[in-house]
């Protein structure tokens, strides 16, 4: 079954073993909250292990593998890309050095979190089918945990007017639906309104 999704999602073999015995291992541990454990089992496969890392880049790239340790993590190779997975989550202004390997790690965002999910669903069965949505959407944008269900809910809002939402105290689709002009302050009149209906019609659904 791996090997089917390697072949239908156009993965490598090795890489798609190696995620299932990665997350396995978070699941057992109840790692799977943890943002170096996710970037340690994003990161950590057969395509990566050689990867270069430069001399300018070797002393964050150690801090997080000594992260790693401390989880009782194994770090494999070099760390470079599990460490670009920890940036782009992390970070949305990485440091210069990183920006290659980030924007690697971004651009094929999608692809993985659809391949960890079709391992979940057809072969793991972790049940964590909310997490690898959440997950490409953090990779891609830098998208803190506590704004996600904005970006995964609300069309036209993305990382930029999450963060201005939470800033103004609208950090939840609960706190936009009970707030209509504020919403509208913070994103204008026809967006705020369109916003706060949506988030209302989610809240209202849930209740």
């Amino acid at each position: 079954m791996l090997g089917n999704i390697a072949s239908w999602m156009y993965q490598d073999p090795y890489d798609v073993s190696d995620w299932y015995m990665n997350f396995n291992r978070l699941k057992r541990e109840s790692l799977f909250g943890n943002d170096v454990a996710l970037a340690w089992a994003l990161g950590t496969t057969y395509t990566n292990i050689e990867a270069v890392c430069r001399k300018n880049q070797k002393e964050p790239v150690q801090d997080f593998l000594d992260s790693c340790v401390n989880l009782g993590l194994p770090p494999a190779g070099t760390g470079i890309i599990p460490f670009a997975y920890y940036s782009a989550i992390k970070s949305q202004r990485p440091p210069f050095e990183f920006v290659s390997e980030i924007r690697g790690v971004r651009f094929d965002a999608e692809r993985t979190c659809q391949t960890l999910k079709m391992i979940d669903s057809r072969y793991a069965h972790w049940k964590m089918s909310k997490l690898w949505k959440a997950l490409e959407i953090r990779i891609k944008d830098a998208v803190p945990t506590k704004l996600v269900e904005l970006v995964m809910h609300l069309d036209n809002v993305g990382a930029t007017r999450a963060r201005k939402l939470h800033m103004a105290g609208l950090g939840t689709l609960e706190k936009i639906a009970r707030k209509p002009k504020s919403t509208k302050r913070i994103l204008g009149p026809t967006l705020g309104k369109q916003v706060y209906r949506q988030a209302k019609a989610i809240v209202q659904g849930e209740e």
